[in-house]
């Protein structure tokens, strides 16, 4: 007899982003709501929530770790809360930065490109969403982003 593959549902619902001493970002008022509706979709599956995470590479590996001995069919994640599109890369101001005698270039970790928000406005790419969720070995994995673009300019 083949073992049952459980489905394992995240969701991660970011909405206070103001409480966190973030002014770039407002808090948003109905990510509640999506995350029970969320569950409702998801009733199929073993449903675990996150309010306001900062770090969601960290929770992830949490939930990897607290995984690693089920067989999981399908797993889907979702995201509630503000999203940009990264074109900014922080670099070190040195004369490394870039040489043209050498091609010399420094190297940077800014997540580029489209990204989720955590509670204190830092950025995970989708890009290493995508990676990170490919690691739990699933049978399928799907995911939703929800994200806000509406941002503070100062």
């Amino acid at each position: 007899m083949e073992k049952t593959k459980r489905n394992i549902g995240l969701i991660f619902l970011n909405s206070l982003y103001m409480e966190a001493s973030n002014e770039e970002y407002e808090d948003l008022y109905y990510v509640e709501r999506d995350g029970e509706m969320m569950t409702d979709m998801l009733r199929s599956y073993e449903v675990t929530t996150f309010t306001n995470i900062n770090d969601f590479e960290a929770a992830l590996d949490d939930v990897k770790e607290g995984v690693k001995n089920v067989d999981i069919g399908k797993l889907h994640f979702h995201f509630s809360g503000h999203g940009v599109n990264n074109a900014k890369i922080q670099t070190p101001l040195a004369k490394e930065t870039f040489d043209f005698e050498t091609n010399a270039v420094s190297e940077s970790n800014t997540p580029y490109g489209e990204c989720i928000v955590g509670q204190s406005g830092s950025l995970y790419a989708v890009h290493d969403l995508k990676h990170k969720l490919l690691e739990f070995k699933s049978s399928r994995v799907t995911f939703t982003l929800d994200c806000c673009r509406a941002q503070r300019r100062g």
